[in-house]
């Protein structure tokens, strides 16, 4: 049996952290949050761009059944039975009657236009946006100036 002297005090294991663990911490916390974010904002920008010009690739589709189909007119009398424009995504140019060198449609979004030339599309960022100004590895693959 243990005994303890009455005038004694009883000796108790200290529980806690130490300042320097804490400093560890918060650097290594440091370090991981100066990586992760701007790899964050990245894939941010990349899913805007990538779900802007998914919408505007299946409008591409729909102006394609347009000039195939031979249908004459203009611009807004084409948008309106295609339901555009939606979403800031606008048909500027329609002309299917066109010239093989000519555009014979404009589709154009925030960030991205489209066009149509001798029946295949082009795909460019607009100037003077986002995606303009973006990395190659943020925009879409058909997008990208490589």
């Amino acid at each position: 049996m243990q005994t303890t002297q009455p005038n004694q005090p009883r000796r108790l294991k200290q529980q806690g952290f130490t300042l320097i663990e804490l400093l560890i911490v918060v650097a290594i916390i440091g370090v991981l949050a100066a990586v992760g974010v701007p790899q964050y904002q990245n894939y941010v920008e990349r899913a805007t761009f990538a779900s802007e010009f998914g919408e505007l690739n299946s409008y591409r589709a729909l102006v394609d059944v347009e000039v195939s189909s031979n249908n004459p007119g203009d611009a807004a009398a084409v948008s309106t039975p295609l339901g555009l424009p939606n979403n800031n995504i606008e048909l500027t140019t329609f002309d299917s009657d066109a010239a093989a060198t000519a555009t014979q449609a404009l589709l154009q979004s925030t960030n991205f236009t489209f066009t149509r030339v001798n029946n295949s599309w082009d795909c460019s960022p607009r100037p003077e946006t986002a995606a303009a100004s973006a990395d190659d590895s943020q925009l879409p693959q058909a997008c990208r100036s490589n």
